[in-house]
C-alpha cells in the first residue's frame, strides 16, 4: 500500500487522534456542577476522579437521568458515574480502539498512560476521521 502524501496522512495509534487533557470532575462534585460544565464547554462525557484516581465516567445521559428524579438534585456525581469500559494506552492501534469501542457498545474510550489520564477519544472524533477519509477517497457516484 502507498502512502498518502502528508496532508492526507490517515492516523495509525490514538495518540495522534486522542483529545488531550480533557474536562473532569471529582466524584464529590454536585451533579449540578457537571450538568454546567458539560452545558459551556459542549460536551457528552466526563472523567470522574477520586483523590487523582480515575473511577469512571460521567455520561451526559447517565446525568439527565439522574437529573430527572427531584430527590436527586443535591447529589454528587457518586450518584450517577459509571465503570470506564474502554480504557487504552496511547500507543494502542486507531483501529484497535474503535473496535473494542464498537465491541463495548461505548461513545468513548479513555487514554491512560500508566495511571494517568492523558486524553479521550469519542465516537464524534472517530466520525471526524471518517469525514476525512471520505473526503480523499473518489466518489462512488462518479465512478459509476
Amino acid at each position: 500500500m502507498t502512502e498518502l502524501p502528508k496532508e492526507t496522512r490517515r492516523p495509525q495509534k490514538i495518540r495522534e487522534v486522542m483529545i488531550a487533557a480533557p474536562y473532569s470532575v471529582q466524584k464529590d462534585h454536585a451533579l449540578a456542577v457537571a450538568a454546567k460544565l458539560m452545558e459551556d464547554k459542549h460536551i457528552r462525557h466526563l472523567p470522574v476522579f477520586e483523590n487523582r484516581k480515575l473511577i469512571g465516567i460521567l455520561s451526559e445521559g447517565d446525568l439527565i437521568s439522574a437529573l430527572r428524579d427531584t430527590s436527586t438534585r443535591a447529589l454528587t456525581v457518586a450518584a450517577a458515574v459509571k465503570e470506564v469500559p474502554v480504557v487504552a494506552a496511547p500507543g494502542d492501534s486507531l483501529r484497535d480502539v474503535v473496535g473494542r469501542m464498537v465491541a463495548a457498545r461505548s461513545d468513548i474510550a479513555f487514554v491512560v498512560d500508566g495511571s494517568r489520564l492523558v486524553g479521550v477519544f469519542t465516537t464524534i472524533d472517530a466520525l471526524k476521521i471518517l469525514v476525512s477519509v471520505l473526503a480523499t477517497d473518489p466518489d462512488p457516484e462518479v465512478s459509476r
